[in-house]
């Protein structure tokens, strides 16, 4: 068996490297998630329980700040994940209009020139 990597190799060992990347990535929104919606709830909960609460000032700019906490979050969370991913930001560019395909499909495949520039042939 020789020491060199075979090509077959090393698209496992990449593959095996994207796919921690995404699980990494997807552990990292939701943990976001569960982070900016516990305090909004908490914040929700005690303004049903507790009846004296319901009028105040504190509980109402309280409440407001983490709901605009967990709308950054949603807002965040294409940024994180385009910049942790570089195959998605490459896309994105790509949709955008910011880069050109130069021919090559999502899996490194060349496309026949005519599906180029036909998205509805893909």
């Amino acid at each position: 068996m020789p020491n060199n990597p075979t090509l077959l190799d090393r698209r496992r060992l990449k593959t095996a490297q994207m796919e921690r990347k995404i699980a990494t990535t997807s552990f990292l929104i939701l943990l976001f998630l569960i982070i900016s919606l516990i305090p909004y709830f908490v914040t929700i909960l005690l303004e049903a329980s507790c009846g004296g609460c319901r009028g105040e000032k504190w509980l109402f700019a309280l409440r407001e700040s983490l709901l605009v906490f967990l709308f950054l979050n949603s807002v965040i969370n294409p940024f994180l994940t385009a910049f942790r991913i570089n195959e998605l930001l490459h896309s994105v560019k790509i949709v955008l209009g910011l880069r050109k395909q130069h021919g090559l499909s999502g899996s490194g495949n060349f496309l026949p020139p005519t599906s180029v520039g036909n998205v509805g042939s893909l």
